[in-house]
């Protein structure tokens, strides 16, 4: 699933992170196109453990897209407030050019990693 646009242009892919308890796979920075979607995959089966991701950043441009799931959004982040299970996933597709921050907690540390979305080429 990715960004559900009527535009072909602003058809977007999809990117999949998988969380382990004590990094990000295959790597905590990505750089996307506009209208693409990142998947935060809770990959601690074995561990059991709920992820949480907060998105330093607002998103509200992503609020009414269909592919959007797992987050709430406020004046000054995205949250997972619930949590993500073991197996289970979140997904922001970003509608906006810019780095966007992100923390994962309930690791065995706290995690990070940036998501660099730039302009597509027509």
């Amino acid at each position: 699933m990715a960004c559900a646009g009527t535009d072909p242009i602003r058809t977007g892919d999809m990117v999949t992170l998988s969380i382990k308890a004590d990094r990000i796979l295959p790597k905590a920075d990505l750089e996307i196109p506009v209208f693409s979607s990142v998947c935060w995959f809770n990959a601690m089966e074995e561990a059991g453990k709920t992820a949480f991701i907060t998105i330093l950043s607002p998103m509200w441009e992503s609020e009414a897209c269909s592919s959007t799931f797992g987050f709430e959004l406020h004046a000054e982040s995205a949250t997972t407030q619930k949590g993500i299970a073991p197996l289970q996933c979140a997904v922001m597709c970003f509608h906006v050019a810019g780095e966007f921050t992100y923390r994962i907690e309930g690791t065995d540390k706290t995690l990070e990693g940036m998501i660099r979305v730039v302009a597509r080429d027509r």
